[in-house]
């Protein structure tokens, strides 16, 4: 069995194990409904995350579209050129793109947005779902570690760049 294949079957064993858990234990989710107030603040802090993330999104599109389309103007020709050139001026265009502050700060906001969505789903399941339930910490969990796995590649290669060669 390869490792890909084990790792799947590992986190839908943990999964269904807390599903089946949780319907046998049936009686644990009405203490669930004490606990419904604590939605309000998960919530609102998953909207703040997301709107983070969004924003972030954004300005990194932005600022990556300053560089690609500068002087292009309002021509759809340009436009077409200047993606055509983009794999002679990738050098080029990654450290400015890299440097700049637009970049940065989107770059930034991004990332603690996808974060604290993560954490907050995480803690939203510990505080509102019993003991039984905690098997769905998996999917997070994973998320938090794409986020970090790829945001830290990300942010690695943009600090070589910046450094002197």
């Amino acid at each position: 069995m390869s490792k890909r294949l084990l790792q799947r079957w590992a986190i839908w064993t943990i999964v269904g194990a807390s599903l089946v858990w949780t319907i046998l234990d049936w009686q644990s989710l009405s203490k669930v409904q004490d606990r419904l107030g604590s939605l309000i603040w998960i919530t609102v802090a998953i909207i703040a995350s997301e709107v983070l993330f969004i924003t972030g999104a954004i300005l990194v599109a932005l600022s990556m579209g300053r560089h690609i389309f500068a002087g292009a103007g309002a021509n759809p020709l340009r436009w077409i050129a200047a993606i055509r050139s983009l794999r002679a001026t990738y050098r080029d265009l990654s450290q400015r793109v890299g440097n700049s502050p637009l970049f940065i700060w989107g770059f930034r906001m991004n990332w603690v947005g996808a974060a604290s969505t993560g954490i907050v789903l995480a803690l939203g399941i510990v505080i509102v779902l019993p003991v039984n339930a905690w098997g769905l910490l998996v999917f997070p969990m994973l998320d938090l570690a794409a986020t970090f796995g790829w945001r830290v590649l990300i942010a690695m290669r943009i600090r070589a760049m910046r450094e002197p060669t």
